[in-house]
């Protein structure tokens, strides 16, 4: 995601996506381009934390500057803290957050957002002393002592099958080359749910309403267009009361936002058939949502066809006609055969 997107031509994108695997597991812009003409890209990565967002809002305006900002918003729903439980793993939790934090910053140009987007995360995160990111020798230099084969692992096996841009996950898909479209055709059984009339709420931990204000007001102190949104997925109750207080909360300070939890019917969402896991949308939602939300930005924003070159027309449409004929028809097909198998075992273990 990261390198796709600066790998574009400077102001050629017009709507950007930002946030964590649930934003690039549901905005294809590949859709976006081959339904409405408009050009979009994902600034996302797995388990962003939402603390790097304000400095992320900075570097997306400074690289490409587009009209709007779709910032997703379900890691103040889950109110992801160290929970205090007997069997909570303290190295485990530092690991992950390390990894989420590294996988961003590592795919950053040194900017004055990059810093930013340091400041924001490393101290209160990780509880580590910014200066070792802010310059990464510091950080780096005695690794040598450390590294492991693990380490090398992933690149290696890549590098030998030829496979270095190209991730499987039950469908091949290549990053640049389909404008980022992160794709999964496996499926997953859910219940149907229908929240749009569910208002109860529970108020987000403080330290959380902290980083919202925070993106609030960077929200409020730019010129460029911000949507928060939420994207729908078999949320239960005990954390859909989150939502509605973000949703109340964001209403009282004037900000726009989108609770695709609640607009499940008009969005067309199967729950019997439009997820891989009870967390993300396969490559069926993914559609749906793209297309739901793209004409939501239509209707919102004035957004119209992107402006392109000759060449850049041609580039896009490449990789929208290339992602439907080798990504998502075989992924469908895929997913309806096995929902079919199922559906005549009247199983719904799948």
């Amino acid at each position: 995601n990261y390198s796709t997107f600066y790998s574009q031509e400077k102001e050629s994108v017009d709507v950007v996506f930002l946030g964590s695997s649930s934003a690039y597991r549901y905005f294809m812009p590949t859709v976006m381009y081959k339904k409405y003409g408009i050009t979009s890209l994902n600034y996302a990565s797995a388990a962003l934390p939402s603390e790097t967002m304000r400095g992320l809002i900075d570097e997306i305006i400074d690289v490409q500057n587009p009209k709007v900002i779709v910032v997703e918003l379900r890691d103040f729903i889950k109110c992801t803290e160290k929970v205090e439980q007997e069997d909570f793993d303290e190295k485990k939790w530092y690991e992950a957050q390390y990894s989420y934090i590294s996988r961003l910053v590592n795919n950053m140009p040194v900017s004055k957002n990059r810093v930013t987007v340091i400041h924001d995360s490393v101290p209160s995160i990780l509880g580590d002393d910014e200066l070792d990111w802010q310059f990464e020798y510091l950080k780096t230099h005695n690794n040598w002592k450390e590294i492991s084969f693990l380490d090398f692992k992933t690149y290696v096996s890549q590098e030998l099958s030829g496979e270095k841009e190209v991730i499987n996950l039950n469908g091949n898909y290549r990053g640049t080359e389909y404008k980022g479209a992160v794709s999964v055709s496996k499926v997953c059984y859910n219940e149907n749910i229908d929240y749009s009339n569910f208002n109860e709420t529970k108020e987000i931990e403080p330290e959380r309403l902290k980083v919202l204000d925070n993106l609030i007001e960077k929200a409020k102190s730019v010129d460029t267009e911000i949507l928060f949104l939420t994207t729908p997925y078999p949320e239960p109750k005990a954390l859909a009361v989150y939502e509605n207080y973000v949703q109340n909360y964001l209403a009282q300070n004037n900000v726009a936002f989108l609770n695709c939890n609640k607009k499940v019917k008009e969005i067309g969402i199967d729950f019997a058939s439009d997820f891989y896991d009870k967390k993300h949308a396969n490559i069926k939602g993914a559609v749906k949502v793209t297309e739901y939300v793209g004409k939501y930005l239509i209707d919102n924003y004035n957004l119209e066809k992107t402006k392109l070159t000759d060449e850049q027309q041609k580039e896009w449409q490449t990789a929208a006609d290339k992602w439907y004929k080798e990504v998502l028809e075989p992924g469908v097909k895929k997913i309806d055969e096995t929902v079919s198998k199922h559906k005549a075992k009247g199983s719904t273990n799948y």
